[in-house]
């Protein structure tokens, strides 16, 4: 049983990056925990669709120690009516200390972000706190997209590896760090020859069409946030670019901190999408990079691109497939919006796999966007997952 009830801290933007600092110096002894990384506070108290009073972490405190904590990623939403924008917030980050799991420490938590009076979403829960989210009244929505992971069920050439490191870890015997390497390797060896099988179906089937890096966002068609939805202005998006929430320096990543903040790369690229036919360019993509020894993904995250939906989804998957070969991708992730593309490729485009992420959304009563955040179909596209 909890000795005392957890006492709640809310922390705002304007106080974030001091109040990190004081909590890594805070933490000392066996088990500490620090509720927030640095490279993440750096980056979040700069989000230029945050207020400087906005709150943006919770912080749960017992006896002085922090037992959990919950993130809260403020963005902006358009309902719909001209010129009607509302904050929506997305939870994130939501960790407990093993030991005290059960004892409604999450559910303070919870219960305190939701007292706070903001609009509420979270991006693909784990299956413990989406009953919590549930039970408080978060409504599920299901986000479509497509995925090619050779990192773990396409490895072909890494698969008797790894049937060694499964019978090593069966009989709980130490799995040497050179076989997880070359397992790595292995992916990366696969990966390499599907995504230029790919790439090359896709120009052979679609034309050659040009993917050209830009220096960044260009400007936003006035249209961007007429419909209903998330969005993300030039500002965010430029802000995006240029703040991970994760480091490349290991000297920075905390193991105090319960969630990974460490990357061997992080990339964010804007690319400019023209059609094989001599023409303007149709638009842009921006598309996200990261790799750690496990595995290294693609992620297409924004693009603005006009035409009719087929050329769309043309333009956005040769960009794609491209940027795979070029960064060695062994994860590719797409969205919902590719899938025409990906049948016109036949069974190549058949390695891609529909899969379903689980977002939850919970309006504050009386909100413009209350009607609004209920009706939208979430999209990898438009804002419905901050970046990583």
């Amino acid at each position: 049983m909890v000795a005392a009830k957890p006492t709640i801290e809310v922390v705002t933007a304007r106080k974030l990056e001091d109040f990190a600092l004081r909590a890594l110096d805070e933490a000392t002894g066996p088990g500490a925990v620090v509720p927030i990384s640095l490279s993440r506070a750096q980056a979040w108290a700069t989000n230029p669709q945050v207020g400087p009073d906005e709150p943006v972490l919770l912080v749960a405190r017992l006896e002085g120690r922090c037992v959990g904590y919950l993130g809260m990623f403020p963005t902006l939403f358009a309902t719909g009516e001209p010129g009607v924008t509302a904050t929506v917030s997305w939870l994130s980050a939501f960790f407990v200390l093993e030991e005290l799991r059960g004892q409604a420490v999450g559910a303070l938590l919870l219960m305190q972000a939701l007292s706070l009076g903001r609009s509420l979403a979270v991006a693909g829960p784990a299956e413990e706190a989406a009953a919590l989210y549930a039970a408080v009244g978060f409504k599920a929505k299901e986000l479509p997209y497509f995925r090619l992971d050779v990192t773990r069920e396409r490895n072909w050439l890494g698969l008797p590896l790894r049937t060694v490191r499964k019978s090593l870890q069966k009989v709980e015997r130490p799995v040497p760090a050179v076989l997880d390497r070359s397992i790595s390797g292995c992916a990366r060896g696969t990966a390499f020859g599907l995504t230029r099988a790919l790439a090359g179906a896709a120009r052979r089937r679609f034309g050659p069409w040009q993917v050209r890096p830009l220096a960044g966002v260009p400007e936003l068609p006035e249209s961007a946030g007429d419909r209903p939805g998330f969005v993300r202005d030039a500002a965010v998006l430029d802000w995006m670019l240029a703040s991970p929430w994760v480091t490349t320096d290991r000297a920075r990543s905390d193991p105090r901190y319960y969630f990974d903040d460490y990357r061997q790369v992080v990339v964010h690229q804007v690319v400019e999408l023209r059609p094989p036919s001599p023409g303007a360019a149709l638009g842009w993509a921006v598309v996200s990079f990261d790799a750690t020894l496990e595995r290294r993904k693609l992620q297409l995250l924004d693009a603005h691109v006009s035409g009719d939906p087929e050329a769309k989804a043309e333009a956005l998957t040769v960009a794609a497939l491209r940027l795979a070969v070029e960064h060695g991708a062994t994860q590719i992730v797409l969205p919902a919006e590719c899938g025409p593309a990906l049948a016109r490729l036949g069974r190549l485009g058949s390695l891609f796999t529909a899969s379903t992420r689980v977002d939850y959304h919970r309006p504050a009563a009386g909100s413009p966007e209350a009607t609004v955040l209920a009706a939208i179909q979430p999209s990898y596209l438009d804002g419905d997952s901050p970046y990583a």
